[in-house]
């Protein structure tokens, strides 16, 4: 009677190891899938990277500053822009925008955009203008007032806005 009391204890023992495992395993496979689809330490508490939004903008053609002959320019312009509410307003606000960065590359020297760092400077100074042809004033912009002008009220939110015109790229650099 013995054996035959044994036999059953094995076999219930050897179940209940059986049932443990794959409870194990499987809270593992579920816990793992949990961590790595964002439920984990970093997935939800860290801001998502967002997409970039780019806004291509026709080629200019300009002419340029030069004493020696007629040189021009002729440059494609990307905006990686914050959001797409950005894009919405560069449509709205094309022609202001255009004519600010028209009038800005024709003030330049062939010497000044055939250099690496002039192009640079040129790429700074079109996110500055597209940015404020956007409604986005920089900092200090105001900080010196024309005597007999007064310098335009900022609120606390324009003066800490970020620029929305986030980075600026050529699609195309050709002078002559």
């Amino acid at each position: 009677m013995s054996a035959e009391a044994a036999a059953p204890t094995k076999k219930s023992s050897k179940t209940l190891t059986v049932v443990l495992l794959a409870a194990l395993v499987l809270g593992a496979g579920g816990g793992g899938a949990w961590w790595f689809l964002g439920g984990g330490a970093g997935g939800a508490s860290a801001p998502r990277e967002a997409k970039p939004i780019f806004s291509s903008l026709e080629p200019f053609t300009v002419n340029l500053l030069d004493d020696r002959g007629e040189r021009f320019a002729q440059i494609g312009v990307i905006l990686q822009v914050e959001d797409s509410n950005v894009d919405v307003q560069i449509k709205e606000r094309l022609p202001a925008l255009r004519n600010a960065i028209l009038l800005l590359i024709t003030s330049k020297r062939l010497e000044e955009l055939i250099t690496p760092e002039g192009k640079q400077q040129l790429a700074d100074q079109v996110q500055i203008k597209a940015g404020e042809a956007l409604g986005w004033v920089p900092p200090g912009a105001h900080d010196e007032v024309q005597p007999g002008a007064r310098a335009p009220e900022r609120t606390r939110a324009t003066a800490a806005a970020p620029n929305p015109v986030r980075k600026v790229l050529f699609s195309q650099f050709i002078v002559q």
